[in-house]
């Protein structure tokens, strides 16, 4: 296959322009903080860009996915998108809401190409420790 994974992030939330099919992403994140566990997250957007490299009009359709492992292991959810090979360049947007979050650690987006995974992106969720507020800075981060 000719098809390849131009790039593939998870963030806050994306804007893409219909007409000239521009992508805007907003707050790529690799790490986020709750008030406690276990909780959800109300919805976070992984994004793919795929390119083809064929020149041909008519590409084979290909599936891709995104699975969601939650802090513990535990599978989620997978979503998946047609790639319809009509276009050389090829988004594909997901949204994923109530992430359910039962501890602190890893939460695994994998991105996967007719079944075969090509990338990941990993978001560390940690817990704040509502002891250390009052010593920080303005502005400080409090998981630092």
């Amino acid at each position: 296959m000719s098809r390849r994974l131009e790039y593939f992030v998870v963030s806050e939330s994306v804007s893409l322009d219909m007409i000239t099919k521009r992508e805007s992403i907003f707050h790529v994140t690799h790490g986020i903080y709750v008030m406690e566990v276990p909780t959800l997250i109300p919805v976070l957007t992984a994004s793919a860009v795929w390119i083809d490299d064929d020149s041909r009009n008519n590409r084979p359709k290909q599936k891709a996915e995104v699975h969601v492992v939650s802090p513990g292991g535990d599978p989620v959810n997978k979503f998946e998108k047609v790639l319809d090979g009509t276009r050389r360049y090829e988004h594909s947007l997901f949204g994923i809401g109530k992430i359910p979050i039962p501890e602190a650690g890893d939460l695994v987006f994998k991105i996967l190409l007719d079944g075969e995974e090509i990338d990941t992106h990993t978001i560390e969720v940690q817990v704040y420790n509502l002891d250390d507020v009052d010593t920080l800075e303005a502005g400080e981060n409090p998981a630092s």
